[in-house]
């Protein structure tokens, strides 16, 4: 397990805690996303197993205000947190004429489930 790149620990059914970043740029600056439609894909890390296929993501930035750029977030769907294990996560934005970027570009979010009590 990725012990230095675990971003985010859940217990399995938790869906009060959300994936929620701030997207940036290669020089580090946040992307505006005001034209970007922006979806969460999660894949189970072992199995290669899809958790969360491109689903639809919270855009939270205000464009008319550049300190939010990039601001998103993912909302649960009933299910998603129901089974232990690690995932690699990935926001998705796609432009209007069809280009993509994953975020983080490296793959480097990680989501640990752990077992119930």
């Amino acid at each position: 397990m990725p012990n230095s790149s675990t971003k985010l620990i859940l217990t399995a059914g938790d869906t009060l805690t959300l994936p929620q970043t701030v997207l940036t740029d290669s020089q580090g600056n946040p992307v505006n996303l005001a034209s970007l439609t922006v979806t969460f894909r999660m894949v189970n890390f072992y199995t290669g197993d899809i958790a969360v296929n491109n689903q639809p993501a919270q855009v939270l930035q205000n464009a008319a205000q550049p300190s939010t750029w990039g601001e998103v977030a993912y909302i649960w769907n009933n299910g998603e947190t129901s089974t232990p294990g690690l995932y690699q996560c990935w926001f998705l934005t796609t432009s209007t004429d069809g280009r993509t970027s994953h975020f983080p570009p490296d793959g480097d979010f990680y989501l640990l489930i752990q077992p119930g009590p």
